[in-house]
């Protein structure tokens, strides 16, 4: 990238060098507006303005290098033709403010705002390494739970703090949330674009820069209260579009698709959300309960906070993880065959050459030529311990004597 200061651009189309006076790209013929033509400039002497990084209808990222500390940044620049509006330039400015004001790593940190000499507002911020969660989804289909899970519970950490500073998303959507790559290989989850988020003040009135009957959001992901355009929506609101998040990443798709944006519309309002486990059967069932409730229609039904929808989740998981726990094996002894003496009278010794399963629940011990060593059951041991006879040579006890004469009156044990 060659970076000219006086009266020269880098083209986002040809990555040639262009004079500033030019309205359309000379080698596509692809008209430029004054953002495009930021690529190779310098920006209020502090910003080496680089490629561009991303490009939407608000306006254009760029790769930029903060002079002296050569730090990476990302630059954002509002539309021109959005300039105009005060409500959409108000909007780009919040988005700023409010992302300054949350201090949480799952928020992109704000370095600077201001506006170009022509007049357009830009912020900069933290340069982020990594893909946003939509080309996630597009590239992997379906998600497996585990990670689908994981992901979702960073998404409500970020949202604990964002509602505890008393902000509304309102605009919660695969787009809005990057997943940024850390050197250790890691990902952490960045929550972007508070662009049409709603600002709840001290005193609980809330700060409205948005016209009345006018849905903010985009029509997949919005609550049925945003869809119904009403402006009271609270954090409940962000939660539907959690789980909506949640849903796609599990099952390929947004739970409603709609014909038309009005259709998408109704069916948000009206119609159930499908059941995941008709879609996907592997789906433990606990995961697919806590979508089915954050989808719910009426905020009171929904979860009431994004840490108790976490805690929910996080149950769920341990569940699971029990659940496919395997049964312990049972270590057996592998089977061999011996010689075993089945105990009985001494003159009735018996050898068999049979395995030893078929011998463990009778009354048999290892012969002298048998196996060295055998466990035999607790009942097979008592058993054979009663059976065993009497040694010859064992000396008279007092209560086995022979010289002890029977007692006449009861008979002759012998008769």
């Amino acid at each position: 990238m060659r970076y000219q200061v006086l009266g020269s651009f880098s083209c986002p189309y040809c990555k040639q060098l262009h004079q500033r006076s030019v309205e359309h790209c000379p080698n596509t013929g692809r008209p430029l507006t004054e953002v495009q033509k930021m690529g190779g400039t310098l920006l209020e002497s502090r910003y080496r303005i680089g490629e561009i990084l991303a490009e939407g209808g608000m306006g254009i990222v760029y790769l930029g290098f903060q002079k002296g500390v050569d730090r990476p940044v990302a630059i954002k620049f509002l539309n021109p033709d959005l300039c105009s509006s005060t409500e959409t330039s108000e909007r780009f400015m919040q988005e700023a403010r409010l992302a300054a004001r949350i201090d949480h790593p799952g928020i992109v940190k704000v370095f600077d705002l201001g506006s170009t000499q022509e007049g357009i507002p830009y912020i900069v911020m933290e340069y982020l390494q990594g893909s946003d969660l939509s080309a996630r989804i597009r590239e992997a289909g379906r998600l497996d739970p585990g990670e689908a899970l994981g992901l979702t519970e960073q998404i409500l950490q970020v949202l604990t703090a964002v509602h505890a500073s008393g902000i509304v998303h309102r605009d919660l959507k695969p787009e809005n949330v990057f997943l940024a790559r850390q050197s250790g290989g890691s990902v952490v989850v960045k929550v972007l674009d508070f662009g049409v988020s709603r600002l709840v003040q001290n005193d609980g009135k809330v700060r409205r820069i948005t016209e009345a009957g006018r849905v903010y959001g985009t029509p997949h992901y919005v609550s049925p209260e945003q869809a119904r355009g009403r402006l009271d929506v609270d954090h409940r609101s962000d939660l539907y579009s959690v789980s909506v998040i949640l849903f796609e990443m599990l099952i390929g798709t947004p739970p409603f698709q709609g014909d038309s944006p009005v259709g998408l519309m109704l069916d948000i309002v009206s119609m159930p959300p499908p059941n995941p486990l008709e879609v996907r059967p592997d789906l433990p069932p606990a995961v697919a309960g806590i979508m089915l409730r954050g989808l719910e229609k009426d905020p009171r039904d929904r979860f009431q906070s994004a840490s108790e929808m976490s805690a929910a989740l996080k149950l769920a998981r341990r569940v699971e993880r029990y659940r496919r726990q395997q049964p312990r094996k049972k270590i057996r002894t592998p089977l061999r065959t011996g010689a075993y003496r089945i105990m009985g009278p001494p003159t009735d010794k018996v050898t068999s050459e049979i395995p030893l399963k078929h011998l463990l629940e009778s009354s048999v011990v290892p012969g002298p030529t048998g196996i060295g060593r055998t466990t035999l059951g607790s009942a097979a041991r008592r058993e054979s311990t009663r059976t065993r006879p009497m040694p010859r040579d064992r000396q008279d006890t007092p209560s086995r004597r022979t010289d002890v004469t029977p007692n006449p009156d009861m008979g002759d044990p012998e008769e």
